[in-house]
């Protein structure tokens, strides 16, 4: 995971000169107990990733991220509370910049490669060879 503490990376001041010490600002991040991010995952300067809250694989963060929520994609939207057709903002608010995605791509019954771990498992247990 990467964290990035400055909100305006760059090398030089507008004039062209190198910028030093003064000509910039660290912007804190905030991560809080329990919190969970996934590999890959940019988590831009000034954000608060809340308790409980779970930053899927590669996600860049640009915005809070609420207590419990789930946020994925790049810039990182959260995902319907369980039950829930509208994703929810940090605030728990129905998300009104993120409509719900199309029904045809809404959730799969189960996570992506799940099933196919369970046929190498069901297979492996068998006693025969796989196929």
């Amino acid at each position: 995971m990467i964290f990035v503490n400055d909100k305006y990376p760059r090398a030089t001041t507008p004039a062209g000169a190198l910028q030093g010490r003064s000509d910039w600002a660290v912007a804190h991040t905030m991560v809080e107990r329990g919190a969970t991010i996934g590999s890959g995952a940019v988590v831009l300067g000034g954000v608060r990733i809340a308790a409980r809250a779970l930053v899927g694989a590669g996600a860049v963060v640009t915005r809070d991220v609420g207590p419990g929520q789930t946020v994925v994609g790049n810039p990182a939207r959260p995902l319907p509370a369980a039950g829930s057709s509208r994703p929810t903002d940090a605030a728990g608010r129905a998300d009104e910049h993120h409509p719900p995605p199309a029904e045809s791509s809404f959730c799969h019954p189960e996570p992506r490669g799940t099933a196919a771990v369970r046929v190498s498992l069901e297979r492996r247990g068998s006693g025969g060879p796989p196929g």
